[in-house]
């Protein structure tokens, strides 16, 4: 407005009866009803807007979808290790030892040099064929192997190639030996499994072991002499030997211990060294001698 504006303005206020027009106001604005059962929000420039009650409810409800998915893959993976562990460590559908079978079958007790048989029988009980597999048979301490090439190389162990044992397979194998030893002596046979698996090129084995006694021994001895006998007076002792054993019994050897104060005057056979042994020989199977 320009000074002249304001001057006349001015005298216009301090004339009596002058009147002025209304004053400009700044117009109001009108909003439709919302639909009943819903609410609407309105913003203006000036006002943040407010989230309603379906915004919230509808992130309380992703968030509670999102926890439920997070912990259901949590679960799955869990149950998955645990089903892998249970596969793995248990034997199911993979290879393990505990689903390898080693059997024998021999006498528990047998009379010394008696010829024994030992059937191994192998049970694969894999989903899987093994393959190179190999069993060895170790005989007890003193045995004579039945197999000639054996016995003649004096091998306490003989080994056999079997190739591959099928998934639910069961092989069998039978090995025979004559057992030599004292009167309650108690030796050990041992089968060992080693295989290979398919790509693999370790060597894993499996193996068992069986008890077995000499109730009585190869060679029965018995000695006879006289109950009372007079200081310096000759007297008799005799030595007899019989073979118990299946087979002849080699390079025996006979030793005598004398009473104390006993001098051996003569024998028949004669000792081979000095008063006390005497050199057997052979022993067919059930031949006795005497001394």
């Amino acid at each position: 407005m320009s000074d002249g504006g304001l001057e006349k303005l001015e005298k216009r206020l301090y004339k009596k009866g002058e009147t002025f027009e209304g004053r400009f106001r700044e117009p109001e604005f009108t909003y439709p009803p919302a639909d009943e059962g819903s609410e609407t929000v309105l913003t203006d420039e000036r006002k943040p807007a407010s989230r309603g009650p379906e915004e919230s409810d509808g992130r309380r409800k992703l968030s509670w979808d999102m926890r439920t998915l997070i912990g259901g893959i949590v679960i799955f993976f869990a149950g998955a290790i645990v089903l892998a562990a249970v596969y793995l460590f248990s034997g199911f559908g993979t290879v393990s030892g505990r689903n390898i079978e080693i059997a024998i079958t021999a006498p528990e007790t047998v009379a010394g040099g008696e010829l024994v048989r030992w059937e191994v029988a192998i049970r694969n009980k894999n989903d899987v064929a093994l393959e190179n597999v190999g069993l060895s048979f170790q005989y007890p301490a003193g045995s004579r192997p039945a197999t000639e090439g054996l016995a003649r190389a004096g091998i306490p162990v003989e080994r056999r190639t079997l190739g591959g044992v099928a998934a639910g397979e069961t092989r069998r194998e039978t090995f025979s030996a004559f057992v030599y030893g004292g009167e309650g002596f108690e030796g050990e046979a041992k089968a060992a499994l080693e295989y290979r698996l398919s790509g693999s090129n370790a060597i894993f084995e499996k193996s068992e072991i069986v008890k077995i006694i000499i109730e009585r021994s190869p060679v029965g001895v018995s000695v006879a002499t006289s109950a009372e006998v007079n200081a310096g007076r000759p007297t008799e002792i005799e030595v007899r030997y019989v073979s118990n054993a299946e087979t002849v019994l080699h390079d025996l050897t006979l030793e005598l211990v004398y009473p104390e104060g006993f001098t051996l005057t003569s024998a028949s056979p004669e000792p081979a060294e000095g008063i006390t042994r005497w050199r057997i020989g052979d022993l067919a199977r059930g031949e006795e001698r005497r001394v």
